[in-house]
């Protein structure tokens, strides 16, 4: 296994082989917060690459129409998840992704 601190599309071109596992977990589309730009481009990059990886790509991300739709020629696994904050349950679910090329 390795960890590599590079742009992820740098690191998905050097690695991708018939035997790599990739998983992706972008910044959530449409979500505040995130200390780095990643706009729409980069997610339409990284369907691009899923598309065309010789490896397994998964990924995981918020459950919105716009990521249904770039994404739509995969597998797409719809889930309902429960965050805390603490130890506190706050009931409150949200919809997230996980996308699969394989």
């Amino acid at each position: 296994m390795f960890v590599e601190n590079e742009a992820w599309d740098r690191c998905f071109k050097r690695y991708d082989r018939e035997h790599t596992f990739f998983y992706a977990d972008p910044p959530y589309w449409q979500t505040a917060g995130y200390d780095h730009a990643f706009d729409w481009s980069q997610y339409e990059l990284l369907a691009k690459a899923m598309a065309e990886s010789k490896g397994k790509f998964m990924l995981s991300i918020n459950d919105h129409s716009d990521i249904r739709e770039l994404f739509k020629d995969f597998r797409i696994t719809p889930l309902e998840l429960a965050y805390t904050v603490g130890r506190d349950k706050t009931g409150k679910t949200s919809g997230e992704l996980v996308i699969c090329n394989w």
